[in-house]
């Protein structure tokens, strides 16, 4: 998955991580108690889900100013209690404010 996030990749971004997301929160029911990576994870689906579903029009598409930022606010929220990976959070993040723009 690459960090630099566009709007001309946003689509495939957006797929890469979810995907990811997806793929790390089976791996860590199966080998962890529930824990904070649980939500983290959980949290990122859920906002990536968003964008995708409006994305494809599977949810009507809200205007700009409006979209999304609920991964970027748990990550606010959250700071240093956060247990994801780094790079897959702040590329979410960069998701989120390339969505907003778009």
């Amino acid at each position: 998955m690459d960090a630099s996030v566009t709007p001309k990749n946003l689509v495939q971004s957006v797929q890469a991580a979810l995907a990811t997301c997806k793929a790390a929160l089976a791996r860590a029911q199966e080998e962890l108690p529930i824990g904070a990576l649980h939500f983290d994870l959980k949290n990122a689906i859920e906002a990536l889900g968003t964008i995708d579903d409006e994305i494809h029009g599977r949810k009507p598409r809200r205007p700009k100013g409006l979209r999304t930022g609920l991964f970027t606010r748990y990550v606010i929220d959250e700071g240093d209690r956060m247990a994801m990976d780094s790079y897959l959070k702040d590329t979410i993040v960069k998701i989120e404010s390339v969505y907003k723009r778009y």
